[in-house]
């Protein structure tokens, strides 16, 4: 399980080059600076910034290859130029990610490695690892939802899991990527969880959490420390037997609170197509007492 509020240190030699590259003290800066860039180079002003016609990759006159391919997308060398494929089996809005994360990778080979696809060199032989493979990832959430148009648009909206699927069908998104930037941007006062039911030894259900984030404005969260929960059991368990979206109320109690308050749960089965397994994407909103 995975608590991701905190501020990010990066090890690896590529992303601080990168960051340096461009002028700027971290990568994840130095990525929102390139995003603003090419978000006013495509000259669109609201969602979605991409669609199946991929805008980005013809701003970098990239092609992309549909294909039946193994991974949800690939970045190769042909005859000194880039291509990108992707998984013709995908979601478009899961091929649109893909598409942003390989030139994601296109601007950090650029930027820290200094290559060129009309060089000699060889992309697998690079020095790329886990926290390049996370920069592209955060190259393509810039580029799909930018930050401040992002938040905008959360912000004007209830949170709950169906503004989740409103915002998702706008920008052209995943309701997993869409429900992870809304954590990351602040926009709610929430908690976003990923889960599932399982069984216990004992024969009782009880929710497995596998990762939570938080809006940062809470004064608590009930999801931390906590591998396995029995509250919102009924809800998940409903949520992972149908498609409609399952809500609620759950009760909780902190240890500085004399009485126990009332969150608003909303959840709806979620298929992680390139894990291939079912999880429920939930929604946690606390009573206004609960925020700073």
């Amino acid at each position: 399980m995975r608590y991701a509020t905190q501020k990010r240190t990066w090890k690896s030699p590529g992303a601080r080059r990168f960051a340096k590259a461009v002028g700027r003290s971290s990568p994840e800066p130095a990525v929102e600076h390139i995003c603003r860039k090419l978000v006013k180079a495509l000259d669109c002003k609201k969602p979605p910034f991409q669609t199946e016609k991929y805008e980005y990759a013809r701003l970098y006159q990239v092609p992309v290859i549909e294909n039946d391919i193994y991974t949800a997308g690939t970045l190769s060398v042909l005859n000194g130029s880039f291509v990108i494929e992707v998984k013709k089996a995908d979601p478009p809005a899961r091929r649109s990610f893909s598409v942003c994360h390989e030139l994601g990778h296109i601007e950090i080979l650029r930027r820290a490695f200094d290559f060129s696809p009309s060089s000699n060199k060889c992309i697998i032989d690079l020095d790329f690892g886990e926290e390049e493979e996370r920069l592209a990832e955060i190259f393509a959430v810039n580029m799909l939802m930018p930050r401040n148009i992002f938040k905008k648009k959360a912000l004007a909206k209830e949170p709950s899991i169906h503004s989740v699927l409103e915002l998702a069908e706008e920008f052209c998104t995943s309701w997993d990527a869409t429900a992870r930037r809304i954590a990351e941007t602040n926009a709610w006062n929430c908690v976003v969880l990923w889960c599932k039911p399982e069984q216990m030894i004992t024969g009782r259900m009880a929710v497995q959490i596998r990762e939570y984030k938080t809006s940062g404005n809470l004064k608590w969260c009930p999801c931390e420390g906590r591998k396995y929960v029995n509250w919102g059991r009924d809800l998940v368990e409903a949520a992972c037997k149908g498609s409609a979206v399952s809500s609620g109320p759950v009760s909780f109690r902190d240890g500085t609170l004399r009485k126990p308050e009332l969150w608003q749960f909303q959840c709806i089965r979620n298929i992680v197509t390139n894990e291939g397994e079912q999880n429920v994407l939930a929604v946690m909103v606390p009573p206004r007492s609960s925020s700073n």
